[in-house]
């Protein structure tokens, strides 16, 4: 299957809960790498920007994606509203 490639920067919804915003983003990550589909998932934190962080995603196909964001954990992060999406961006690899 052909790889999706996603990145996606975020921003925290409330700078006085960035540490609960930290802690919910890093439980997100630890249980969202352990998802079939997914190849990466990783959340970095912009060193400039407080508050803003940036996905970086691969999946089993776009499919992989929607299983990800149907799954439970993705939901409850989802609901809790602590993270806005600024941007979000499809890419595909080079191939040499």
């Amino acid at each position: 299957m052909t790889p999706y490639y996603l990145c996606a920067r975020i921003r925290a919804t409330d700078l006085q809960r960035l540490d609960e915003t930290r802690r919910k983003l890093t439980a997100l990550q630890t249980v969202t790498q352990k998802e079939p589909a997914c190849h990466e998932f990783r959340i970095l934190e912009d060193k400039e920007r407080k508050g803003d962080f940036l996905l970086w995603e691969s999946w089993d196909g776009k499919a992989g994606l929607e299983a990800h964001y149907a799954a439970e954990h993705t939901r409850n992060y989802l609901e809790q509203g602590l993270t806005d999406v600024i941007e979000l961006t499809e890419l595909n690899a080079l191939e040499a």
